[in-house]
């Protein structure tokens, strides 16, 4: 049993120089000098060294003379602040007159698109009385004197004119109408 314990004890103190050596090693291979850097890795390695922009550099002064440089910091960045919050604050009033003259110019359209829709709505208005009128005209008319005239409209119009007529007149001025014309307007009457 004994010696089974000075075998324990011996591992343990074995492993425990072991641990020592290793420490050793490493500090020492610690301070050699090794392999140098890549130039991409000085870079890098610079680049980390060199302190932000957005971050005030920590001074090896005095306590006060830190103190006054965080200061100056956040005064710079206080008036950064307040530039920023003023052209804001242009812009929204600018985006705000837009928006009035956009609002005004489309309640503008709106008025002439109104104002287009009731003057179509009477023109619309007025060619009906006058096709109205020109119905009873033709309905007043003879026959004969009718179909001359219908023989000299545009066929769209005499359509239109034949459609409102009385069926018996209208019928009395197609029978004496040209018969090439009077066939085109009936087939044109169907649709």
């Amino acid at each position: 049993m004994r010696t089974r314990a000075m075998l324990l004890g011996g591992g343990t103190l074995f492993l425990g120089l072991i641990t020592y050596g290793l420490v050793l090693s490493g500090m020492v291979a610690f301070g050699k000098p090794g392999p140098s850097p890549s130039p991409a890795a000085a870079g890098k390695a610079s680049a980390a060294k060199r302190p932000s922009a957005a971050r005030p550099q920590a001074s090896t002064g005095t306590p006060e003379e830190a103190e006054s440089a965080l200061l100056q910091e956040l005064q710079r960045r206080r008036a950064a602040i307040e530039a920023r919050e003023k052209e804001l604050s242009q812009r929204e009033q600018e985006l705000t007159a837009l928006q009035t003259e956009v609002e005004r110019k489309l309640q503008r359209l709106t008025q002439l698109r109104d104002e287009v829709k009731g003057l179509l709505a009477q023109q619309k208005s007025l060619k009906e009385a006058r096709l109205l009128h020109l119905v009873k005209l033709y309905e007043a008319m003879r026959p004969e004197e009718a179909a001359s005239l219908v023989n000299s409209l545009d066929d769209t119009l005499a359509v239109k004119l034949l459609s409102q007529m009385n069926k018996k007149k209208a019928g009395k001025v197609l029978a004496i109408v040209n018969p090439q014309k009077a066939s085109q307007l009936s087939e044109k009457l169907t649709q």
